[in-house]
């Protein structure tokens, strides 16, 4: 082998080392899976006017506590390379307890309202992109004649340059194997979609965790 073709295959080997270097490196970059998009549901609120905070489950002026399991949802508003989105912007809305919507096209009208339940709120995130809501577990309800959603989350949120409507699953709930809207979704994504159940607080409350992604943040 001629010296020339020493030098052409040392540099195409530097290329090829190159690329595969660059290659890597884009790919370790991209590690998280974004968020799937998920319907916005026909029930997002109407009245965003009123208590907006972290803790559905109280209204000023109300003596009681909204009905049902009081649960607490933490996460983080990411970028696809991990990286934190800070004063982005999460509106959760949700099911009561019961399976009803405090909305006036919910047709799950044998269940009752819950006239103690926030039932929505919008969250800032801070510098490192967290997140955290306290709420009532939703209850399930029937979404046609022969099945019924099971309890999830419904999200918004929006960074500096991405938006993302989605949901979010309860794990191991009886309901998720046969809920439709699920289902459009390929098993590899659900992962993505179903929160993870932490240990409970020492109160007994009960605690999930859900990190929400974003393409750029």
């Amino acid at each position: 082998m001629c010296e020339n073709d020493v030098n052409r295959r040392a540099a195409l080997l530097q290329i090829i080392g190159g690329a595969l270097v660059l290659g890597g490196t884009a790919h370790a970059e991209e590690t998280l899976r974004r968020t799937p998009m998920v319907t916005l549901g026909p029930f997002y609120p109407l009245d965003r006017e009123r208590e907006t905070d972290a803790d559905m489950t109280r209204l000023r002026g109300h003596a009681n506590r909204a009905k049902g399991e009081v649960i607490e949802v933490t996460g983080r508003l990411l970028n696809r390379r991990g990286a934190p989105v800070n004063r982005g912007v999460v509106e959760f809305w949700q099911a009561n307890a019961a399976g009803r919507y405090a909305h006036p096209s919910d047709p799950n009208t044998a269940a009752a309202l819950d006239t103690d339940f926030q039932g929505y709120a919008r969250i800032v995130t801070d510098q490192t992109g967290q997140f955290r809501i306290l709420t009532v577990k939703p209850g399930a309800y029937p979404a046609g004649r022969d099945w019924s959603r099971p309890p999830h989350l419904h999200i918004d949120a929006a960074g500096r340059v991405d938006r993302v409507s989605s949901q979010m699953w309860f794990p191991d709930d009886p309901l998720n194997g046969q809920d439709r809207v699920l289902a459009d979704y390929p098993a590899a994504a659900h992962p993505a979609l179903m929160a993870k159940k932490l240990d409970a607080r020492a109160d007994g409350v009960a605690r999930f965790s859900w990190d929400i992604v974003l393409q750029t943040g």
